[in-house]
């Protein structure tokens, strides 16, 4: 019998690093370049590190798209655009996936 009943829970012991801007380009045509600059700036953060990022670039976001001088122009213009779809495509992934 064994103590802890979490022993027979398979653990993660090793993580590889993946270079999604490059397996990304590698793959398929990105169409926006600057989303996958902004993927290869963030790929090596942290998680925390990541989160952070995302939370930041969502709240500049919500600023820029709740400015009524925005309100004619798509929000593909917002200048966190590129860096939320990054954070967030990087979070999925790892959180998700690994």
């Amino acid at each position: 019998m064994r103590d802890d009943p979490g022993d027979d829970v398979p653990r993660i012991k090793h993580v590889a690093h993946d270079d999604i801007s490059r397996r990304l380009d590698d793959s398929a045509p990105v169409a926006n370049q600057a989303i996958l600059q902004a993927i290869e700036r963030m790929q090596d953060r942290s998680l925390a590190d990541l989160q952070e990022a995302a939370d930041a670039a969502q709240e500049a976001f919500r600023s820029w798209v709740e400015d009524p001088a925005n309100s004619d122009r798509p929000f593909i213009e917002c200048p966190a655009y590129v860096d939320r779809i990054a954070a967030e495509s990087i979070l999925e992934r790892r959180l998700f996936t690994e």
